[in-house]
């Protein structure tokens, strides 16, 4: 029983304080968030003793609230309609306009590529100054379960105004997640996840620089789907 990872939380918009599951709160070492009242995009909330979750905070803060009860017990379900999620989008196309690194190491399966096998640039400038993007061209429409992005890491890094948007016909997009100016959470080797439960042909991601050089650094996409 347990609400998602943090790092599935943290890219459905929910402020994440650290790593952990949310149902065993609050006990040490696991996490809170601010959640929304109703369920994101793609996911149900079900079990629990209330229909929404509205603040959960650590014992430690002084607006603390006791959600414990509520909390067990708790689940947030996709709603994909795959029976099966395969990995649709290696060895796919990729478009960019970074103007460094190999467009189609972006979709080669290594989630530990050097930067410079993938696609890197320079962006500087205030957040998110010029956001720069790449975009993985799937052949057809496809029903997309979640997009798993990784990027450079290192010194607790988090890049400026991510931003993902799907299209089926790379004219009309849908934005999926836009941090705007905001930094995103800290880039883990474990990349970050990010809940599409839509359908589309196109996938584009977009960052700027990060907290430690004014560079970005696309490491590795994944779309996963039927």
């Amino acid at each position: 029983d347990g609400l998602a990872s943090a790092d599935e939380c943290c890219t459905l918009g929910y402020n994440w304080g650290c790593i952990g599951l949310m149902w065993n709160y609050p006990a040490t070492g696991h996490c809170w968030c601010y959640a929304p009242t109703t369920a994101p995009t793609g996911y149900s909330w079900s079990g629990g003793g209330s229909s929404t979750i509205t603040k959960v905070v650590p014992p430690t803060d002084s607006n603390s609230l006791d959600y414990s009860s509520i909390m067990q017990g708790y689940t947030l379900t996709p709603l994909s309609t795959c029976s099966t999620e395969t990995l649709l989008s290696q060895g796919k196309p990729v478009t960019t306009d970074c103007v460094s690194g190999t467009p189609s190491g972006l979709v080669d399966g290594d989630t530990a590529n050097a930067y410079t096998n993938s696609p890197y640039d320079v962006v500087g400038g205030t957040c998110p100054g010029s956001r720069k993007f790449v975009e993985i061209d799937l052949g057809s429409v496809h029903y997309i379960a979640y997009v798993k992005v990784w990027m450079e890491i290192g010194g607790n890094r988090k890049y400026c105004g991510k931003m993902l948007e799907i299209s089926s016909d790379a004219t009309s997009y849908t934005t999926v997640y836009d941090a705007a100016s905001a930094n995103g959470p800290i880039e883990f080797a474990s990349g970050q996840t990010y809940g599409v439960y839509q359908n589309a042909r196109y996938i584009k991601f977009s960052a700027g620089k990060n907290t430690v050089n004014n560079n970005v650094y696309f490491l590795e996409a994944q779309v996963w789907g039927c």
